[in-house]
């Protein structure tokens, strides 16, 4: 569980946040100087859950063209994955830029049930609009934390394990084995554990 820090925390020069599908979790506004940049993936995901709970007889495209706005933001950055960071920032001023604006322009338009699916999909949009488009201030910037979660998610999977450490002393060593481990799971990660296990006192 996140909880909130209890005092802003600074950040280095240029440091940036990328929001891991938090709600727009207001933990993050408490580190100085940092830039908040939102989850694309979060948005898409309410878009989708919009379209799935939508009724048999109900024709609404709404929830729909929501989701192909995330989608061709998606499809950019899918363009611009081996390009550097220099051309990717130039790019999306010119292409990505002009489908944010179209997609705030729709969202404006609407008027949806807030309690609804769709309708948390499009007030989450607008809330967290200024955090969604940051990404367009740097080319290094990536537009989800998708990577970040999916490197996480082996671990998580097994957390329900993780609560027989029995005591803190035996999940502070399960805590550490779990960090070299999700550290090295490249090829040559086994010969490095080998080395660290047999170099040990």
């Amino acid at each position: 569980m996140i909880t909130s820090h209890p005092a802003p925390v600074t950040a280095p020069e240029s440091f940036w946040v990328t929001s891991a599908a938090t709600c727009g979790y207001a933990g993050y506004h408490k580190v100085v100087n940092a830039t908040h940049c939102g989850c694309w993936a979060h948005l898409r995901r309410k878009f989708v859950e919009a379209i799935q709970v939508k009724n048999k007889g109900d024709t609404s495209t709404t929830a729909e063209t929501g989701l192909q706005y995330c989608n061709k933001i998606f499809d950019i950055e899918t363009e611009l994955a081996d390009k550097s960071a220099e051309e990717r920032y130039t790019t999306r001023l010119k292409l990505a830029k002009q489908v944010l604006e179209a997609f705030w322009a729709w969202l404006d338009s609407l008027h949806v049930l807030p309690k609804s699916k769709l309708g948390d999909a499009v007030t989450y949009a607008i809330n967290q609009k200024s955090y969604l488009q940051n990404y367009l201030l740097d080319g290094r910037l990536e537009i989800s934390n998708n990577r970040a979660e999916n490197a996480i998610r082996p671990f998580t999977l097994g957390r329900k394990n993780w609560l027989f450490a029995i005591t803190p002393r035996g999940a502070s060593s399960s805590a550490a084995i779990s960090t070299v481990l999700w550290k090295v799971r490249k090829p040559t990660g086994w010969m490095f554990i080998s080395i660290l296990i047999t170099s040990l006192p």
